[in-house]
């Protein structure tokens, strides 16, 4: 039986790239996953893109926090939503994704083929292509590929975007929980990283599997 994948899209406030994000998760070539969109709080526009999802594919689990805006910052918002979808999940694997980036088609095939290959890896991470995106026009123009090195990685904090990795469920063992406190707000991942670091290399997969928008509105211009 195909392994079961969870997906923990954290969306807030986002239309036309959250109908991206979605879609790009609905379709990746391997199909047994369960996905988990955990809104903080939009918009009912934000909201329709979710619910029309849903109903159409049974393997997509909402949750809606009803976040109200006096109650932002007080924690990293979208670890805290993770560690919700992740008290939720049975997946046998982990990946994440932001509701203003997007995977390629292969992506979860590609870095779950390279940890069934071998039992002694624990976190696999793929390439990122850059982009930035034009919000008026809704162009995108390539940059870079994030190419971090070396292989495998022995501190993956600010070197590794988390819409990029996959690890095992067994890592809860050890790192139960994303950090979320205020501190940290815009990068929590990175914190995430540290803490895996203390017990595990992440593996790099030569193969572009994601996409990373840069815009104005994105978490790295706060």
């Amino acid at each position: 039986m195909e392994k079961l994948i969870t997906v923990v899209l954290t969306s807030y406030n986002r239309t036309r790239l959250l109908e991206e994000a979605i879609q790009s998760v609905r379709s990746q070539t391997y199909k047994n996953l369960e996905i988990f969109i955990i809104d903080d709080g939009s918009p009912q526009t934000t909201r329709d893109i979710i619910t029309s999802h849903a109903e159409q594919d049974p393997r997509i689990i909402y949750i809606q926090t009803d976040k109200k805006d006096s109650q932002r910052k007080k924690v990293t918002d979208y670890a805290e939503n993770i560690n919700t979808c992740i008290s939720q999940s049975t997946g046998e694997y982990f990946a994440y994704l932001t509701c203003d980036d997007k995977y390629y088609p292969n992506h979860i095939s590609t870095l779950l083929r390279a940890l069934e290959e071998d039992p002694n890896k624990y976190i696999v991470f793929g390439l990122q292509q850059i982009v930035r995106y034009n919000k008026i026009n809704h162009t995108f123009k390539k940059i870079s590929i994030r190419n971090p090195n070396p292989n495998p990685l022995p501190q993956a904090a600010c070197q590794v975007d988390h819409n990029s990795f996959m690890h095992r469920r067994s890592t809860l063992e050890l790192v139960p929980e994303w950090p979320t406190h205020i501190s940290i707000y815009g990068c929590a991942d990175a914190a995430y990283f540290e803490l895996l670091n203390k017990h595990w290399p992440h593996h790099k997969i030569s193969t572009v599997t994601t996409e990373h928008r840069l815009h104005k509105d994105s978490i790295q211009a706060l």
